[in-house]
């Protein structure tokens, strides 16, 4: 079982706008047969001063590859903040 945990952030180009980001999987050698083959817990959150949660994020895999998938709907342009940690079979 390998365990992957990184943080990023971006700034939106406009709110409520679906946006998603995909990373590779450090690791993995066979491609993924089902989203379910990684679990990605993602929890984010705009406005560093008076933190406002961000609700619709999903982590899942991408299937027929060895990426993982965020998506998530910005609610401003200001900078978005989002912590990631996903654990997979390196296989």
């Amino acid at each position: 079982m390998r365990v992957l945990t990184f943080a990023f952030s971006v700034i939106p180009s406009q709110s409520s706008l679906n946006t998603q980001i995909e990373f590779t999987l450090p690791g993995r050698v066979n491609v993924l047969t089902k989203r379910g083959d990684v679990t990605i817990s993602v929890s984010g959150y705009t406005d560093d001063t008076n933190l406002i949660p961000l609700f619709n994020t999903i982590g899942v895999g991408i299937v027929g590859t060895t990426q993982g998938l965020i998506k998530f709907q910005s609610v401003s342009t200001s900078i978005h903040y989002f912590q990631v940690n996903c654990q997979y079979i390196i296989s």
